[in-house]
């Protein structure tokens, strides 16, 4: 009695592994025609690269489960990888931003530095040329 409670828990087990890996799951719909209108090629090419294997057994459930967390652990590095990249890009444009952002600060107060000087150069020519009427 204790074994085949075992083995029916474990049966269920494998089950949801079987579900949880999408090239069991287009083997299972294949085999059982339950694919709906989707053919098999359709399934596979859904499938990012994983081949769906030709028989269901309880090997290779857990082979193909296995292969499956080794294409998401390569698939989640290349996503990191990726994400890194463009943060790196994020960083680089902020930077050219704010460089950009300083030299335009930079450039006004210049600006306004030579519209004062204009302005005490024309007031003092003003006062030259009222003291030389004078």
């Amino acid at each position: 009695m204790i074994e085949k409670r075992y083995r029916t828990n474990l049966n269920d087990k494998i089950a949801a592994l079987k579900q949880s890996v999408p090239s069991l799951r287009a083997t299972e719909k294949s085999l059982s025609g339950k694919g709906g209108n989707k053919k098999l090629a359709d399934m596979i090419e859904d499938l990012d690269g994983l081949i769906p294997p030709n028989k269901l057994n309880k090997a290779t459930i857990l082979s193909k489960a296995t292969e499956y967390i080794a294409h998401l652990e390569r698939r989640n590095q290349s996503l990191n990888t990726e994400k890194k990249a463009l943060l790196d890009r994020i960083n680089t444009f902020e930077g050219l931003i704010l460089s950009r952002k300083h030299h335009n600060q930079q450039m006004y107060h210049h600006d306004q530095h030579q519209l004062l000087l204009q302005h005490q150069m024309m007031e003092h020519n003003n006062v030259d040329r009222r003291s030389n009427m004078n």
